[in-house]
């Protein structure tokens, strides 16, 4: 893109009043592209949110090899053509691979989570999340809340209760972003009712586990103060590869003054 960038400079150095705008904005998309691609450098991967980091660039890339290229070798005498029809090979068999990489991520997701409206297709971790949404239904009064960690507030949505909390993600991120102790400060003011745990492996974030890794202190509180209910799948936070999720119920407290 630097290179491009560059390239497309001096060719505007010596273009006319039409062309000296077209190149303008192009090298605006490159010098834009080039940010973009640069932070990729923080842990982002194309597979995940980094293609959308990497679009401008490719946009930039697809022009070069089938316009810019092709014209520049014509207008030298060589076959411009053909490097065009090469180009677009590659750029042809790469796309038909990621296609082929997203029907299969497309062709695991069978299962139906939710209802009417809300239903949505999910993978081999929609069934755990059926049967907690099967027990919320049963279980939760009009008034009552739900807490979900470390992430997974659409639960929240699909049974239409809220958590009484400020805070609707405890991932890595957020935990360094508003602190753990303000995280754990809003949990102790505003307890729900019940608390869903849900696997998630955070390795990208520099955390593996929630309440192992990170969130040491709101996974002591939640010890504390919750007990047991039920297992969806396999035990929050142990096997990365395998999902589960933990359903939680306050203990009942004991008399005396409660703590503000």
């Amino acid at each position: 893109m630097i290179v491009l960038m560059v390239v497309l400079w001096c060719a505007r150095r010596t273009a006319d009043a039409q062309r000296h705008k077209r190149l303008t904005l192009a090298i605006t998309l490159a010098a834009f592209a080039i940010v973009l691609t640069g932070k990729m450098i923080l842990n982002c991967r194309l597979h995940q949110y980094g293609f959308v980091l990497a679009m401008p660039a490719f946009i930039m890339l697809v022009v070069a090899l089938l316009y810019w290229l092709p014209n520049w070798l014509t207008s030298i005498g060589r076959s411009g053509g053909l490097f065009r029809g090469a180009a677009l090979g590659v750029l042809l068999a790469a796309s038909l691979s990621y296609l082929s990489r997203t029907n299969h991520y497309i062709s695991k997701k069978h299962i139906t989570v939710g209802t009417g409206s809300d239903a949505f297709l999910a993978d081999g971790r929609g069934p755990p999340v059926n049967f907690v949404l099967g027990e919320m239904t049963s279980l939760l009064g009009p008034d009552q809340t739900i807490g979900v960690l470390p992430e997974g507030v659409m639960i929240n949505y699909l049974v239409r209760r809220p958590s009484g909390w400020r805070h609707t993600n405890f991932m890595p991120t957020e935990v360094a972003l508003f602190g753990e102790d303000a995280m754990v400060a809003d949990m102790k003011s505003h307890p729900p009712d019940y608390i869903v745990l849900v696997h998630k492996e955070t390795s990208e974030f520099g955390f593996r586990f929630f309440g192992k890794d990170y969130g040491t202190r709101m996974m002591a509180w939640i010890d504390q103060n919750y007990s047991e209910l039920g297992l969806a799948g396999d035990r929050p936070f142990v096997d990365p590869y395998r999902f589960g999720m933990l359903l939680m119920k306050r203990k009942p407290q004991s008399a005396g003054p409660r703590e503000p």
